[in-house]
């Protein structure tokens, strides 16, 4: 009988090691899902984020070329961090091809077409004052500026 006890001691041991290790891997599941969601609704958050300062940035555009002003960042960084939130929400080359007078990615942001296209113009207006938005370094602009100077100079 001694020998019946032992073994059934050891198959209850067994029985809870086995219960143990499969809430373990349980726990370790419900773990890795949950820091999964967390993650996938920080990303949810952060593109909301972006979606919205796009929004706030070319609702301010398009209201400033409403009153007859014109539109611009107020340096070039601030042009830079802007592109790329914009790229990132709309695909690379978003940029070009608004600059090239499709504003069809704005859409998907803003319902009303035709302040889709106040928006367009007025970002492509912006892009004017931004060698950044028109794809170029500072020295592109700079030197295409100096080449400008130069030619319309007088003709002596």
């Amino acid at each position: 009988m001694a020998e019946d006890q032992k073994s059934l001691i050891a198959r209850a041991m067994d029985a809870v090691e086995d219960r143990m290790r499969s809430g373990l891997t349980q726990n370790r599941h419900v773990m890795a899902a949950t820091a999964k969601a967390v993650e996938l609704e920080k990303r949810e958050i952060i593109e909301e984020a972006r979606a919205a300062r796009i929004d706030t940035a070319l609702s301010e555009m398009a209201d400033a070329v409403i009153a007859g002003e014109r539109p611009r960042f107020r340096s070039d960084e601030q042009a830079m961090a802007f592109l790329q939130d914009f790229e990132t929400r709309y695909g690379a080359g978003a940029m070009e091809r608004l600059r090239a007078g499709d504003s069809t990615d704005l859409s998907r942001d803003e319902p009303d077409p035709s302040r889709v296209t106040i928006k367009g113009a007025a970002l492509r207006m912006v892009a004017e004052s931004h060698a950044v938005l028109r794809g170029q370094t500072r020295e592109q602009d700079q030197t295409q500026t100096h080449d400008r100077d130069s030619d319309h100079g007088l003709d002596l």
